[in-house]
This record gives C-alpha cells, sequence and structure tokens, in this order.
C-alpha cells in the first residue's frame, strides 16, 4: 500500500509539473487539466470530464471549446459527444508553432511601428538627455533582456558583485556567453564573489582573459557581514546600475529567479556601489 502510494505520489507530481509547462505555452489551469485528462484516459463526454475534475459544467465546455478552437482535441461522432485528445508531442509541436507566428507578426508589426514612429516629428526638451532615471522589472525574461542590454552598451568595464548561487542562475540564464562576448570586444569584466568550492565551476566554464574572478573570504561577503539574503549588483562603465531585489522568502524556498530588479543611471547610486565594490575588492 504504501508503495502504491508513492507511486500516486509520483505520477500526480509528474502530470503537475506538465500542468504548469502547458500553462507557459497560454493554456488556462482548466484547459490544461482537462487535456491531460483526456490525453490518458481517452475520449471522454464532457460530464465526465466535468466530474472526474470536479468542474463546473460551463467551464468544462468552454475550456473544451478552446482547446478544440486550438487544435490539442478532437471531438468524436456519436451521441453523446466526445472529446479526444491529440498526442502530446503533436499538442506541444503545435503550440510551439502557433507562438512562432505569433512573434514573426510581431516582429512584421514592429517595423510597421517604427516606419510610423520615424514620420512623427520628435520634441526634445532641453533637460532630456541629462535625465536621471530608473526602472523597476520582474521576472526572468526581463531581467535577462536587461543585464543583456546593459551588456551590449558596456564599452570599457563591467563590475559584478554575486553570491554563487546567483552565480548558478546568472549561468543557466546564459548570461555567462554575453560576458565572454563582451570581454573579446575588450570590455574588462570583474566578477567579486564569496570563496566557495562550487566557484570552480564558473572558472572553467570563463575562460577569456578579460573576465577576473576574485573570491572574498565568507567572513567578507556583504550576505555574512549583514546577514542578508544573496546579493547581485552589476555596474557598467560606472554609468549604469543593476540590482536585484527578493522577497523574504526567495532564499528558504530557493526557487528560480522570478525576482524584481532596480535600473538606474543615478549617478549618486552608481558611486554609491561602485565605491562598495572596490572597498568589498581589496579583500579579495
Amino acid at each position: 500500500m504504501e508503495e502504491l502510494i508513492k507511486v500516486r505520489t509520483s505520477a500526480l507530481n509528474s502530470l503537475n509539473a506538465i500542468e504548469k509547462s502547458l500553462m507557459k505555452f497560454g493554456l488556462s489551469r482548466n484547459e490544461s487539466k482537462i487535456y491531460l485528462f483526456l490525453a490518458k484516459a481517452g475520449a471522454k463526454k464532457a460530464k465526465e470530464i466535468s466530474d472526474a475534475l470536479s468542474l463546473y459544467r460551463a467551464e468544462t465546455y468552454r475550456a473544451l471549446k478552446n482547446l478544440e478552437k486550438n487544435g490539442l482535441i478532437l471531438s468524436v461522432f456519436g451521441r453523446p459527444l466526445k472529446f479526444k485528445a491529440v498526442p502530446l508531442e503533436k499538442a506541444i509541436d503545435f503550440l510551439i508553432k502557433v507562438k512562432e507566428l505569433q512573434i514573426e507578426r510581431l516582429k512584421q508589426e514592429k517595423e510597421r511601428m517604427i516606419e510610423i514612429w520615424r514620420r512623427i516629428p520628435r520634441f526634445e526638451t532641453e533637460f532630456e538627455n541629462k535625465s536621471e532615471v530608473f526602472q523597476m522589472l520582474e521576472g526572468d525574461e526581463q531581467i535577462a533582456l536587461k543585464i543583456n542590454e546593459m551588456l551590449d552598451r558596456s564599452k570599457n568595464q563591467v563590475l559584478i558583485y554575486a553570491s554563487e548561487f546567483l552565480l548558478k542562475t546568472f549561468y543557466n540564464m546564459g548570461l555567462t556567453d554575453k560576458l565572454e562576448e563582451i570581454s573579446a570586444g575588450g570590455v574588462k569584466v570583474i566578477i567579486l564573489t564569496s570563496d566557495s568550492p562550487e566557484i570552480l565551476f564558473f572558472l572553467k566554464k570563463l575562460k577569456s582573459e578579460n573576465i577576473d574572478f576574485k573570491m572574498l573570504p565568507r567572513e567578507k561577503s556583504i550576505d555574512s557581514i549583514i546577514n542578508m539574503q544573496p546579493l547581485f549588483f552589476l555596474i557598467s562603465d560606472s554609468e549604469e546600475l543593476l540590482l536585484l531585489l527578493r522577497g523574504s522568502s526567495y532564499v528558504s524556498k530557493r526557487k528560480k529567479l522570478n525576482s524584481k530588479v532596480l535600473w538606474t543611471n543615478c549617478c549618486v547610486l552608481v558611486k554609491m556601489f561602485h565605491t562598495l565594490f572596490l572597498e568589498l575588492e581589496k579583500y579579495a
């Protein structure tokens, strides 16, 4: 009995993981649940689906209509009508193609918008180019894109302070490739982090001569000194700062980087963190 419970629990966890993945493709929770149910249980009537998943009949029909419209299920002739899921592999391929078509349409729309935008006269203000601004961003993709933008603009130097945990995230986001690219173009990159056996992994991955890894004794790291959550900040050419912010439950849950960042070109903030970096660097 205990073994059976483990098997069922494992299966349920797997289904939940696939359900969350389907939702990333744009399906609602109910649509994901219904699709997976039909994919495993075979052709079923709407009443059987709503009963099995404890859904209202109206919710079930609405979800079935959307799934059929999106090509993920088929209607089986008969009375009463039954519904059948297309194979998961085919469904995922279809969802990916839909996203690709949407992206292609957005690219075409971008060109059209830019063309129209360029025809509109620009009204510059006297202080427009001197403004100090900030921006709050949230989510993995937005953070990665913002860091990529900063690195693309970097001409001379990039300073990064990060814990080993956040360096892993940095690597998984594919941003180490960008560091190698800009360092090969002459930008000096200095990465300051706490000393850890796991850092050897990054030393092996980053082989550019212009990337300098400096390791702080753990007792000198910011995280240890003020007992705070793992910190990450990036400074580009002493002109831009990106500071990672997190909720209080982040470290305990150890979830993926789905956080907020503050980006700014405010001279005071950039100088403050630049000074902090240089002071910490003395202990490396």
